[in-house]
């Protein structure tokens, strides 16, 4: 039975290397495999086989080096600027951006080096440079090189990949404190009566829990103020200066959120305008950066004598307020908008009861006395960072 002929995923690409090699390349079955020829023009027809589907094993010559035999002169920025090209199209934007941002730091220390030469100890000198400019950044970056060289492994253009015998750096996130319901109460008060611009939309994350890429990507069209609800079904998101439009994070967070008092109170207060014009928006009719969201932010956090956010922390907020009040972590899920309810229970559920809570619930089970608390008052907790 004939077998299937692989067919490629794009045009492909001709670029000359250091070495003074030329390269085609070309995705195929989403990986991106290499032709390797001493001129353009045999590069040009290695290409033009790749595209055809012509490229059989039986008919390379001896020259040409391909995914299957490792690469001994390809250096580790070559095969990162080729592994992140793969990216592109294929995970978000703000992914790339992020993979871009961590393998950068290693260009500068080892990118002229063969990827060929790297070994677990070259490495993890890599790793102890970078955590230099921080436990979070080493950690970052040790992840996109480990998944960066398991790519080339799994091209075989590595033997194996170096990197599994690395130890990952341990990061300890500063513990970070959420406010409880009577400061969250205090909060929501003072950014309704704020003259900050953007101190409703503080209150409207608060209690909707939405992430702040979604709040930037509704439009009037998503507001439903007669059933006191508002639809996700697009995100905003910021990757460096540029500002890029697009589906939400994950399938489960297209869904519709149910407002509440104040919630609502943000929206009707506003002048609604055409159903495809955003309802977060600047005199100039463009979303606000968070660095705008985050300046109001902060500002009614000093008023309302609350611990500083940033505005992700008003998700966490929202999501105690949530759990705390249905005591249903999977009521809690949907509202967020998570896949997994295991994501919701690892970053999100926590209770801003206080912990006497559990001693009282037992005496009322074991011996039927009720024990008073107030959970609603309970004091903040510190709590490790998402």
């Amino acid at each position: 039975m004939a077998r299937a002929t692989k067919r490629p995923n794009g045009t492909g690409s001709v670029t000359r290397r250091k070495d003074g090699r030329w390269a085609a390349s070309v995705v195929i079955d989403g990986k991106r495999v290499f032709r390797y020829r001493h001129n353009r023009k045999e590069a040009e027809l290695a290409l033009a086989a790749l595209l055809s589907g012509e490229d059989a094993p039986l008919q390379r010559t001896a020259q040409d080096t391909d995914t299957t035999t490792p690469d001994s002169a390809m250096t580790l920025n070559e095969w990162i600027t080729a592994w992140l090209e793969t990216c592109e199209g294929r995970l978000r934007p703000s992914t790339c951006h992020n993979y871009k941002k961590a393998l950068a730091r290693v260009i500068p220390i080892a990118g002229d080096s063969r990827i060929a030469d790297l070994t677990p100890a070259s490495l993890s000198t890599i790793i102890n440079r970078v955590k230099k400019r921080g436990t979070r950044a080493a950690q970052d970056t040790y992840t996109v090189l480990r998944t960066c060289l398991q790519a080339a492994a799994d091209l075989e253009i590595l033997p194996r990949n170096p990197m599994l015998k690395v130890a990952k750096p341990r990061h300890q996130p500063k513990e970070r404190e959420y406010w409880n319901v009577t400061q969250t109460r205090r909060f929501i008060d003072c950014a309704m009566e704020s003259d900050r611009k953007w101190a409703p939309l503080c209150a409207f994350l608060v209690t909707t829990g939405l992430r702040i890429s979604e709040a930037f990507g509704m439009t009037w069209a998503d507001v439903d103020l007669a059933n006191s609800r508002i639809r996700v079904r697009e995100s905003i998101v910021y990757v460096g200066q540029q500002r890029l439009a697009g589906p939400p994070k994950t399938k489960a967070s297209r869904r519709w959120v149910s407002l509440d008092a104040s919630a609502y109170e943000v929206i009707a207060r506003m002048t609604p305008g055409q159903p495809k014009e955003g309802v977060f928006r600047t005199k100039n009719g463009k979303p606000p950066t968070p660095a705008n969201v985050r300046e109001a932010l902060l500002h009614v956090c000093e008023e309302a004598d609350v611990p500083p956010l940033n505005p992700h922390g008003l998700r966490h907020v929202a999501a105690m307020l949530a759990l705390t009040a249905t005591r249903d972590i999977y009521l809690v899920q949907r509202r967020l908008g998570h896949a997994n309810v295991n994501v919701t229970l690892g970053i999100y559920g926590y209770s801003s009861d206080d912990e006497g809570v559990v001693a009282g619930a037992l005496d009322s089970l074991l011996r039927g006395n009720v024990r008073p608390s107030n959970p609603y008052d309970a004091e903040v907790h510190p709590l490790a960072a998402d």
